[in-house]
């Protein structure tokens, strides 16, 4: 009796130390700051992703060399892309052309240049212009390309919406109720978009930057950070 009382007590104990550790293990997964940061870690990778996406418009160029037998100054060029979208043309030192794009053929008034390249998005704006459409045997298209970038106009109205519906926006990018964040895009020091709040002291902020080509108001292309902090 004697060694089945002590074995049931070394039981009892094995049992109550298993019981503690589990309800440790339990704590510490539940409560762990290192979880917690996974979370908002996840959060931050996330929001950025949103904003990408929110933000982000496609942009065809196309590379074009006019023949030496075509005289016009203003030409139009037949491109095959989506409904909506609209032109800006650059000749061969950089500089804007005025250009226009009716849904079919895009106008460019050349100034006699044989090359110059023809830019498309949904957020470029124009005039609109009338020229000779050419016929595909005056003409080359020598290269073309199709990516996404941001549109500053996008960016802001995703700031907008920041700043008049924050609680909304953070559910559409599916932020929990204890976490918040802000964003920039930062083209300089001295050129930058920021939409931001006051950071609690003692919190720890996440943070994430992404190099992105973005398309400005002006119809300008350049490159700028997006930076997102989630805390």
């Amino acid at each position: 009796m004697l060694f089945d009382k002590r074995g049931l007590q070394h039981v009892e104990f094995v049992l109550s130390f298993v019981i503690f550790v589990g309800f440790l293990i339990f704590a510490l997964y539940f409560f762990s700051p290192f979880k917690e940061s996974k979370v908002v870690e996840s959060s931050l990778f996330y929001t950025m992703n949103e904003i990408d996406k929110m933000a982000s418009v496609q942009l065809e160029t196309f590379s074009v060399v006019i023949n030496d037998s075509v005289n016009d100054k203003t030409v139009g060029i037949k491109l095959n892309v989506p409904e909506g979208y609209n032109s800006k043309a650059i000749d061969s030192s950089g500089n804007d052309l005025e250009s226009y794009f009716d849904g079919t053929n895009a106008f460019v008034n050349r100034n006699n240049d044989r090359f110059f390249t023809v830019e498309l998005s949904e957020v470029f704006s124009g005039n609109e212009l009338n020229g000779v459409i050419l016929d595909d045997s005056n003409y080359t298209i020598s290269s073309s390309d199709e990516i996404n970038v941001l549109s500053e106009k996008k960016f802001m109205d995703i700031i907008k919406r920041y700043n008049s519906n924050y609680d909304e926006l953070k559910k559409d990018f599916n932020l929990g109720d204890r976490e918040d964040f802000s964003f920039s895009l930062v083209f300089s020091e001295n050129d930058k978009i920021v939409a931001e709040k006051i950071i609690p002291k003692g919190l720890q902020v996440f943070s994430k930057t992404k190099k992105f080509e973005t398309i400005r108001t002006d119809g300008s292309i350049a490159f700028a950070d997006l930076i997102v902090r989630v805390w």
